[in-house]
């Protein structure tokens, strides 16, 4: 009972300090709300980790609230491969983030081949660039891969892709720990990526290259990859 309190007087507290800025927009405290309940419903977190990530949550949709709780996808992209393709997906949710990479065995993203998932926090800096972009640093924690066809698991198996022997079709595999190596074609991860991001007209553009350094930020994004809102 006593955490519920210190919950409720810190949850208090966050909102009082920003509410002058929510509500100027009531979507955007629905959306600050909705993402804190959802927080402290998660049985599994401390109470420290939950007031994290409550402020977080609250920084964030205060910062950029047409960002957060929301799924922006790319269109349809040449996958470096003759003859297969790509999407790009991310999810925001208060202050965590979804990011999946979807592999197809076509050039139109038609035939479903597998799936890259990372997942991870991210945190928005409220301070616009010339072109009204904000500051966006990326905190992967964890990528998974997950074959769709017997043709995909076939090869991932010759290839003991990621140091696994064990690829199942529609079945998930956790490739964190070995994200570094030569034979895991994945981002390595755990690892901390920095860009930038601008939402026009409900269409969210990054910079060209997520970076490792504040300092090496692009100054402008890249317009000629879109991303939806989904």
């Amino acid at each position: 009972m006593r955490a519920l309190i210190d919950k409720g007087i810190l949850l208090h507290r966050f909102i009082s300090q920003s509410f002058e800025l929510v509500n100027k927009d009531l979507i955007s405290f629905s959306i600050l709300m909705a993402s804190i309940l959802t927080i402290m419903a998660i049985p599994s977190c401390s109470n420290k980790d939950n007031d994290s990530r409550v402020e977080s949550t609250v920084k964030n949709v205060v910062a950029y609230p047409s960002l957060v709780e929301r799924k922006w996808e790319n269109d349809c992209q040449e996958a470096g491969i003759v003859g297969l393709s790509s999407k790009d997906l991310y999810e925001f949710k208060g202050s965590s983030f979804d990011r999946v990479v979807s592999l197809y065995e076509d050039r139109e993203c038609k035939n479903l081949g597998g799936t890259i998932t990372y997942h991870g926090s991210f945190q928005v800096n409220s301070n616009q660039l010339n072109d009204k972009s904000r500051d966006i640093k990326f905190t992967y924690n964890k990528v998974l891969v997950r074959p769709n066809t017997e043709k995909i698991v076939s090869a991932l198996m010759a290839m003991k892709l990621c140091g696994h022997e064990d690829w199942v079709v529609g079945k998930e595999v956790d490739v964190t720990s070995n994200s570094a190596s030569i034979v895991c074609p994945v981002s390595k991860t755990p690892n901390v990526k920095y860009n930038i991001v601008l939402i026009e007209d409900n269409v969210l553009f990054f910079g060209k290259d997520e970076v490792d350094t504040e300092a090496a930020r692009d100054t402008s994004v890249e317009r000629n990859e879109p991303f939806h809102k989904i």
